[in-house]
């Protein structure tokens, strides 16, 4: 029993390894004009402390993506990356990061994609800058409005105007429990920042603006490098992803399921929505789940009986207690646009806790996969 229970904890975490061999749905490694951390968290008052370290990387120059698909820009006539569409290619301009520092502009939003607090932190060409989100609420004197809340961070150039982004960034993110007992893996998006560019996926520019009147940016969209909810075929179709969870009791297993989305609840609820669970033997039940807000975490316990959906409670012939996957179906927004591209993006990854005696806080990272759309 042991070994089985051994064997579940790797089918539980490897996905985050990619060693399962299914289709990330994220594009994750590519620089961005803009940066989206889908799920932020600092909470010091719990029985032990979780705070989200951010490590951004600003590089020097960027050549062309040798990605032969669907890239071409208009500025350079070469293939650069989409979502940096201004700085990459060949002859991309004067370089990514001016000589000197320059600021990135950090912003912080609360669940339902209310503006909470922003800051700068400078940064210069192939800087690296740690960005640790329990000591950027100290500095800004937010632990009344940001501490304990779960919400998401989005970096951009500063100042952001309406002409185009003058530097790329890469991000890389963990969630860390304790006092360094785990660093879960989070995925950090990159996003295209400028609104003058044409690329033959059209609705992949521009995926982050702000308003003359406001400081926030009013839209953030990775519809490049995150999941696409829709095809715009004009056809009435849904969008499946499927998300791991873990929640065997003698292993203090449970999952916080997270899924981000580039809007609140709209023309189409997402209450009520159709999800199939599968478990470790391949049988399914459906149920529906809720999810109303531009970030939602939805948890799994093996043990509090509040937290459970059919299907996820259940022991395997060989030993697998309360784990599979589920599969939820997102029914695209109906649209006019004829193959314009994607109109709406998703996020969506597993937290796994689990552990015993003095490992008891680990937690590890599943993304979701994604299954296209049907």
């Amino acid at each position: 029993m042991r070994t089985f229970k051994k064997v579940g904890i790797a089918a539980a975490v490897t996905a985050a390894l990619g060693a399962t061999g299914a289709a990330q749905a994220l594009t994750l490694g590519e620089p961005g004009e803009a940066l989206l951390l889908p799920y932020a968290l600092c909470d010091r008052a719990a029985g032990h402390s979780v705070d989200t370290l951010i490590g951004i990387t600003v590089p020097a120059r960027l050549g062309m993506d040798p990605t032969p698909v669907g890239k071409v820009l208009s500025n350079t006539g070469t293939q650069g990356f989409s979502t940096a569409p201004r700085v990459s290619g060949y002859n991309a301009g004067s370089g990514i990061a001016a000589s000197g520092s320059t600021n990135i502009h950090w912003y912080f939003y609360d669940d339902r994609s209310t503006p909470v607090i922003d800051g700068r932190v400078p940064a210069t060409p192939e800087d690296y800058v740690p960005f640790d989100w329990c000591s950027k609420i100290d500095e800004a004197g937010a632990e009344r409005v940001a501490e304990g809340v779960r919400g998401y961070l989005v970096f951009a150039n500063d100042p952001e105007t309406a002409s185009n982004a003058g530097f790329a960034m890469y991000g890389d993110a963990a969630l860390v429990q304790g006092n360094w007992e785990s660093a879960a893996y989070l995925p950090v998006v990159p996003m295209a920042a400028s609104p003058g560019e044409t690329v033959p996926i059209a609705a992949c520019v521009n995926e982050i603006t702000r308003s003359s009147s406001q400081n926030f940016p009013e839209d953030v969209r990775p519809l490049c490098a995150g999941i696409p909810l829709d095809n715009n075929d004009t056809n009435d179709d849904a969008a499946v992803i499927a998300v791991r969870y873990f929640m065997d009791p003698a292993l203090n297993g449970s999952t916080d399921m997270v899924f981000w989305f580039d809007n609140n609840e709209g023309v189409r609820s997402r209450s009520k929505m159709h999800i199939e669970v599968y478990d470790t033997e391949e049988q399914h039940s459906s149920a529906t789940i809720d999810l109303p807000n531009e970030l939602n975490v939805v948890t799994l316990d093996g043990v509090d009986p509040a937290h459970t959906l059919p299907g996820t409670r259940h022991t395997a012939g060989d030993g697998m207690v309360n784990q599979g996957h589920i599969w939820l179906q997102f029914q695209e927004n109906p649209r006019n646009e004829l193959f314009v591209g994607p109109q709406h993006a998703a996020v969506a990854f597993s937290l796994i806790h689990f552990g015993t005696g003095t490992n008891a806080n680990q937690v590890q990272t599943a993304l979701a996969q994604e299954r296209g759309i049907w």
